[in-house]
């Protein structure tokens, strides 16, 4: 099941983020089993949903629901708020 930004975007592994002006990457999400590399799902499974985004200043937070002060900057591609992107950095576990 996908989780959504406020605005209503899909939330996509890599995507670039900010938190009052903090700037972050979405590096795992949960239910899907997507992690970027160096992010194992035997670290975080236990969670079982949510988003798990990396702030240069606050470190690595775990978002059950996404907050909506957490807002997509752009894409891993480079893409713009609101167009599609595709995922470059980030690989999907198997089942």
């Amino acid at each position: 099941m996908a989780d959504f930004y406020s605005g209503g975007e899909e939330i996509r592994l890599a995507d670039r983020v900010e938190l009052s002006g903090a700037k972050g990457v979405v590096v795992a999400l949960i239910a899907e089993n997507a992690y970027m590399e160096g992010y194992l799902p035997s670290d975080w499974s236990y969670l079982e949903k949510g988003v798990l985004v990396f702030f240069e200043r606050h470190g690595l937070l775990h978002y059950p629901c996404i907050e909506q002060d957490v807002r997509l900057v752009s894409r891993a591609d480079g893409g713009v708020a609101g167009k599609s992107a595709g995922n470059r950095a980030a690989y999907k576990t198997a089942d």
